[in-house]
């Protein structure tokens, strides 16, 4: 990941992910941050103030000096834009017209009694990805350039939104230099998903351009908490962007909405069109188990 395109609003949140996004794509690389003013907004601030223009000017100001203040110098490009526009539909224009390999935000929880929300940004992002998606937490201190961490945790399932985060992670992992584990939660089920988990990790490791480290688990119990247990201490947590059935794709699962607001390292949401076929030429080296 060298072009990120990150959401920016002056929250905390939103520095959190711009330093991340920063500290990623290094020295050589290129952040476009994009602040947007939904016309809503202006509309309320035009009928306050009578003057949205002025408002406009210093979001904007706000913008290239103290929002983006920490960065400066520390990427190659650093590029801003203000855009009339909900925050969604801008970042993703912005992510397709940067040709980026990524859009990076904040994850904004907010706590409903005992639940925990994602912010709307991210929840009309999810709807509509056309490349993947990076959640990052307030807790994240170091980019993937510096992380001292050194995997990927995968979230593996059966649909071609998995298909689409293994081929992704599988990459990022070869150009990174990190090891990849492949984590499958099976309820109830029996031990046999370890199998199915090793096949497939032989197939990531023959469509590597080198010997990667791959670990494989299939843990007994809940998706969502075993992935978030699983991914303590990873450098990301990379999940398929898989949609609920019951609304015709309109919204994401339980699943991925607990993990955005329950893990500790970014999140990686891929869609399905990262998706395609492993072919396997030769026998692939051996595959650790987990606890081997």
């Amino acid at each position: 990941m060298r072009r990120l395109v990150v959401g920016v609003d002056g929250t905390d949140a939103a520095r959190v992910a711009l330093e991340w996004a920063a500290e990623t794509v290094g020295p050589e690389g290129h952040i476009h941050a994009i602040v947007a003013v939904d016309p809503a907004t202006e509309f309320v601030v035009d009928v306050m103030t009578g003057d949205p223009q002025m408002f406009l000017t210093t979001v904007f100001r706000d913008l290239e000096s103290e929002w983006t203040r920490a960065i400066h110098g520390s990427v190659a490009e650093l590029t801003t834009d203000l855009v009339e526009r909900r925050a969604a539909d801008a970042l993703v224009a912005a992510a397709a017209e940067f040709h980026a390999d990524a859009i990076v935000v904040g994850a904004h929880v907010t706590h409903l009694g005992p639940r925990r929300r994602i912010g709307s940004t991210t929840r009309h992002l999810l709807r509509k990805l056309d490349g993947p998606l990076i959640v990052v937490p307030t807790g994240a201190t170091d980019g993937l350039r510096v992380a001292d961490r050194d995997q990927l945790v995968v979230g593996v399932g059966h649909s071609d939104a998995t298909d689409a985060a293994v081929r992704w992670a599988t990459e990022l992992a070869d150009r990174r230099n990190l090891g990849v584990a492949l984590v499958r939660a099976i309820g109830n089920a029996a031990d046999p998903a370890v199998d199915d988990l090793v096949g497939l990790a032989e197939l990531v490791q023959e469509s590597s351009g080198h010997e990667l480290p791959i670990d494989v688990a299939a843990v007994p119990g809940m998706a969502a908490v075993r992935l978030a247990e699983a991914s303590q201490g990873a450098a990301l947590l990379v999940i398929g962007q898989h949609r609920s059935a019951i609304t015709a794709g309109r919204h994401v699962t339980q699943p991925l909405r607990h993990l955005l607001t329950h893990t500790h390292c970014p999140v990686a949401v891929v869609p399905e069109w990262v998706a395609g076929k492993l072919s396997p030429d030769e026998p692939a080296p051996a595959v650790r188990r987990d606890g081997e």
